[in-house]
């Protein structure tokens, strides 16, 4: 059970800021010495949770570690008589690539490594958890602006990163015809300027037009004004015009040279994160996403060249400069359009930030948003996500990390669904925090929980096969949902009420292992014998527990709250 494939190398990068006189050599999976070339980026591979030892040693200046997480460098030491670095290092659950900097007096050599997974395929799941999350959270902000621009809740329907710009692609689209009818009937406002026009034709000589008579200023003929005084055809006077550069035009302009320039930034680390793939390995879906967003670019690109948008080099706009843009016909739309455009760009989603590197956490929240997308199409129910999600100056921010309470709830005509993750139960024993619950509850009924608990931690020794049929959590995992369903205890109609019925251990297994944890495990048996089990789960493993939520959910209020076997079962009796 290995994240890695053993017969290839890992990722080596080194970056001097002088030049390097000699060779760089590592260490390959076979044991064999191979030269590093800044070509290939070839290097030793690294896991997670796995101890190295780590010697350093300077010619002229002792070796100096810039540190930039004290936890994995703690226990490195310097040896100044010796100039020697020394010590060992430790990833633990932290994946991805990782900097290791050394400073040797005016010479810094940058050495960067991949660490990968053991407990799941770092170039398949890995990726694709962060994907999944990035996707999840996209679609549930899209889900929470079209509920606040259009006033109704809305079912989470959007499964990957494509639809999501699926939907940006459909906004566009609506604010093209929004500016289109701008165009067709815009807001002027009249403006002064200075034009040479027929003298005959000025009606209110100022200033400048009676200083242009007295020094015969201006072009053609003279016409004789009578008292001596003659003034030629055409002067130079100050006319009022109508104007199309107004306020609110500028602050359009500008808005959507903002959304044109996030776009592009979407593009270029698109094309960056391509370049990681070889050239015949490229993701389909990474390619679509690509042409998807050049696309979306150049039609924003179309519309900003509008004869009412030729403003954006003017004096910027902060706000909204009139009601016009909340009530005129097209401004109205296309300030909505403009809005959602900004904010859902600008999402800043706390579970897929890039420095979140501790794979259990990952695989944690992964986990919650997981099940909310699986719930919302197993039930087909509205969802709300106010709860989750919050407004700040740069958009929106998904509340979802770990050691914090988030709560998403479903809602249909007679029952009512929420998923918690990190809830607290206070109890006379201690507290209790499930990862995610699901809280489920009909209109006359009590509510009921199904307790899912993440595990990012999988027992393949012998010894547990031998015990347990199969690969899977650790037992301790599965005796904390035991102790769940005990020690969680509620007021229902002013009794005390254990609402725990059902719960699982999600744990990250491969698909291939999958078919013998079905037929062999005690875990996934005990789920049906005693509502108490465990479930593989991971981006291409899903199988089980959609499922098995398929079948609770199919159950009436009475089955569901069956938890153990007092009587026979609902599968029993089914």
């Amino acid at each position: 059970m290995r994240g890695v494939d053993f017969r290839s190398n890992g990722y080596l990068n080194v970056e001097c800021n002088q030049h390097l006189d000699n060779d760089v050599h590592y260490t390959n999976l076979d044991g064999i010495t191979e030269k590093w070339t800044d070509d290939s980026l070839s290097g030793p591979v690294f896991f997670e949770d796995t101890m190295y030892h780590i010697y350093v040693g300077g010619n002229e200046f002792t070796p100096e570690l810039i540190q930039r997480d004290p936890l994995i460098f703690k226990s490195i030491t310097t040896h100044p008589k010796q100039k020697v670095l020394s010590g060992t290092i430790n990833f633990y659950r932290q994946v991805g690539r990782s900097h290791l900097t050394f400073r040797f007096g005016s010479l810094s050599m940058q050495i960067t490594i991949e660490v990968v997974p053991t407990k799941l395929d770092y170039s398949r799941d890995h990726k694709q958890l962060i994907s999944d999350v990035e996707t999840v959270c996209h679609g549930l902000s899209f889900a929470y602006l079209r509920a606040t621009y259009h006033g109704a809740s809305h079912s989470y329907e959007t499964s990957t990163t494509l639809d999501w710009i699926a939907t940006l692609r459909q906004e566009i689209s609506s604010l093209k015809q929004a500016i289109e009818q701008i165009t067709r009937n815009p807001q002027r406002h009249l403006v002064r300027e200075r034009k040479t026009i027929a003298a005959h034709h000025v009606r209110h000589a100022d200033h400048s037009v009676i200083r242009a008579v007295q020094r015969c200023r201006g072009s053609g003929e003279f016409h004789d004004l009578g008292d001596f005084a003659k003034v030629r055809s055409s002067i130079t006077a100050e006319v009022r015009v109508a104007s199309i550069d107004v306020p609110e035009h500028i602050w359009l302009a500008q808005q959507l040279q903002a959304i044109w320039l996030k776009l592009q930034t979407l593009i270029q680390k698109t094309r960056k994160a391509l370049q990681r793939y070889e050239q015949n390995n490229t993701p389909l879906r990474e390619e679509a996403r690509l042409n998807e967003l050049i696309f979306l670019q150049k039609k924003l690109g179309n519309i900003q060249k509008t004869k009412v948008l030729q403003h954006s080099n003017r004096t910027p706009q902060p706000s909204p400069p009139s009601l016009t843009l909340l009530s005129a016909p097209g401004y109205r739309e296309a300030n909505r359009i403009i809005t959602l455009l900004r904010r859902a760009l600008d999402i800043q989603g706390r579970a897929f930030e890039l420095e979140l590197k501790d794979i259990h956490e990952l695989y944690e929240v992964w986990c919650f948003l997981k099940i909310i997308k699986l719930v919302s199409e197993l039930t087909q129910t509205n969802l709300e996500t106010s709860s989750m999600i919050q407004l700040h100056r740069g958009g929106l921010k998904i509340e979802v990390k770990k050691g914090l309470q988030s709560d998403i709830n479903f809602s249909s005509a007679n029952r009512r669904i929420s998923i918690s993750y990190n809830r607290t139960y206070k109890g006379l024993t201690g507290n209790h925090k499930p990862d995610i619950i699901i809280t489920i509850q009909d209109e006359t009924e009590p509510e009921l929980i199904i307790v899912l608990d993440a595990k990012y931690r999988v027992d393949a020794s012998d010894s547990f096969k031998k015990n347990h049929g199969a690969a899977g959590p650790p037992v301790n995992a599965i005796n904390e949902l035991h102790r769940y369903r005990d020690a969680i205890v509620v007021k229902s109609k002013s009794e005390l009420a254990r609402p725990v019925v059902r719960g699982a251990a999600l744990f990250p297994l491969t698909t291939e292992e999958t078919d013998s944890y079905e037929r062999d495990s005690d875990f996934f048996r005990s789920l049906s014998e005693l509502g108490i089990g465990a479930l593989p789960f991971l981006p291409e493993n899903t199988q089980l527990v959609e499922s098995w939520l398929s079948d609770l959910f199919s159950l009436s209020t009475t089955d569901l709250a069956w938890n153990g076997p007092m009587g026979p079962s609902p599968v029993d009796r089914n």
